[in-house]
């Protein structure tokens, strides 16, 4: 898969629920209600984009971890890889690097 542009394939790394002392389930998205993020592995990276005659390259790498906005992000486009699910996001909705 060849992504073009300043977009990034990602996909989202799902969290295991966690369990109290007194048995109740917290997923992960009540852990973080202020501003819920989802974690995501970079899977292709897109050339970039150019600003004034130069090539300004993705500030991440395939493998890294980011933080994405929870559910949907502002554009995004759904893929099926053999297995995996992924998503295609552009550079703009990444919101850290791990």
């Amino acid at each position: 898969m060849k992504i073009l542009g300043p977009r990034v394939a990602i996909e989202i790394v799902t969290e295991k629920e966690e369990k109290t002392t007194g048995g109740i389930f917290f997923p992960g998205s009540a852990q973080n209600d202020v501003f819920p993020v989802d974690t995501a592995k970079v899977i292709a990276v897109g050339t970039g984009y150019y600003q004034n005659g130069i090539l300004i390259p993705v500030a991440v790498k395939e493998g890294d971890m980011i933080l994405v906005p929870k559910g949907s992000p502002q554009v995004a486009l759904p893929l099926k890889d053999d297995k995996r699910k992924l998503v295609v996001i552009g550079e703009q909705e990444i919101v850290a690097i791990l």
